[in-house]
């Protein structure tokens, strides 16, 4: 229960961040140490330690970087990681100039300690991450739920969030006026899977927090009338009195290519859809720059990967290592792209002669345990190394790093 606090978690994130930019410094110092042969005065850069740490809690609190784990995807938390530390860095080295120029500092551990920082950091936050996850499939560390509102918006954000994998909540059920939901006699437990059972009415909620501990408040309503809009300022008003985190959940402002803004004048929440043209264009001309990058790196991995994988691949049965696979891009044009081959050469005959494979497969797309797979591919599959070659496609334009994922015609149809 002391783990699930939030407030234990940022301390415990804290500490765990101070401790890898420790453990970056020691490594810098010890490297450098051992390729010159000499002895530098560790106390000297341990000043710099202290000097760092604060700049990097305090920027990392800024960009929300201490927010539960559960709210921030991790290419989100990479982001912050790389601008925290980095500003930080940076910060360090004109404190260095300005503060401390009479006593020299070595630049190359200042760099090495910011590349094996920022690789550390990310590192133990990605670590506590998986060991989160692996908790919340046990059932422990769950944030209790209640959702206020309506059956099918309940639905709804329980569809989303398991297509998310996201397993940090328990919900506990629901407090809704609709006449259609049926209410439940269990009153303990999580009812993690649709629909939630009915414990009460909308008016009830703040009883059913107390009687179910719970730890977060969903408003889930159908639509946003005046009269709906009262009640759930009500709610967020008593959710702050009584000490309840709570959410909003609505798709009325679900449009990505809006900003979001507060009007200081009004207070009213506002899209802002008035970007100018060359702006976005702007943008696009960053996005394809970030693309050639990150594609030529990985497609040098792809060319190291390929002559182990290849070898693992013919070892096992001889045929292809890469496999082609076509898609629609954008406009509707056919494309194709390349993945190292983690099937059997017989793969569609076997799914051909399997009825039961076919209609599992026409309900969802995928297999729970596809026989075609062969030993190689498991392991290819299970840590994405399979996914290599497509690199090679963002480096075209075909593919983008950040981006939908690749459609089939056949999908479109469906």
């Amino acid at each position: 229960a002391a783990l699930a606090r939030e407030i234990i978690r940022k301390v415990a994130v804290v500490i765990l961040d101070a401790a890898a930019v420790f453990l970056a410094l020691v490594l810098s110092f010890g490297f450098w140490a051992s390729v010159w042969g000499l002895t530098f005065e560790f106390p000297r850069h341990v000043r710099n330690l202290f000097l760092f740490l604060p700049i990097l809690v305090f920027t990392t609190y800024f960009l929300e970087g201490y927010k539960p784990l559960e709210r921030r995807r991790p290419e989100r938390e990479l982001e912050i990681l790389v601008k925290s530390v980095s500003f930080s860095f940076l910060f360090l080295i004109a404190a260095n100039y300005v503060l401390f120029k009479t006593e020299p500092v070595s630049r190359y551990i200042i760099l090495t300690w910011w590349l094996a920082s920022l690789v550390l950091v990310f590192a133990q936050r990605f670590t506590l991450r998986q060991i989160y996850h692996r908790l919340w499939r046990k059932g422990l560390l769950r944030q209790r739920v209640l959702v206020i509102g309506s059956g099918p918006k309940s639905r709804l954000l329980q569809t989303l969030l398991r297509l998310q994998r996201h397993p940090g909540f328990c919900f506990v059920g629901l407090a809704s006026d609709d006449a259609e939901e049926t209410s439940a006699n269990q009153t303990n437990g999580c009812s993690n899977h649709t629909p939630l059972p009915r414990l009460g009415a909308v008016q009830d909620w703040l009883r059913l927090v107390q009687k179910h501990k719970v730890d977060l408040v969903i408003l889930a309503f159908r639509d946003f009338s005046d009269e709906v809009h009262r009640q759930i300022v009500s709610i967020l008003g008593k959710c702050k009195e009584h000490r309840v985190r709570a959410k909003v959940f609505s798709d009325v402002f679900n449009y990505s290519n809006a900003g979001f803004e507060i009007d200081e004048f009004s207070g009213f929440f506002v899209l802002n859809h008035s970007r100018l043209p060359r702006e976005r264009i702007f943008d696009l001309a960053f996005k394809r720059g970030l693309d050639v990058a990150g594609g030529l790196v990985g497609t040098i991995l792809a060319g190291l990967l390929y002559l182990i994988v290849g070898a693992m691949i013919k070892i096992e049965d001889g045929g292809p290592i890469l496999y082609k696979q076509e898609f629609v891009g954008q406009g509707g044009s056919s494309k194709h792209y390349w993945k190292f081959r983690t099937m059997k050469l017989d793969a569609d005959k076997i799914f051909q002669d399997d009825p039961r494979l076919q209609e599992e497969f026409e309900k969802s797309f995928k297999l729970r345990s596809d026989p075609r797979v062969t030993r190689v591919g498991k392991f290819l599959r299970k840590y994405s190394l399979d996914e290599f070659p497509e690199f090679v496609n963002v480096l075209k334009g075909d593919l983008s790093l950040v981006g939908p994922r690749t459609i089939s015609r056949r999908e479109i149809e469906r």
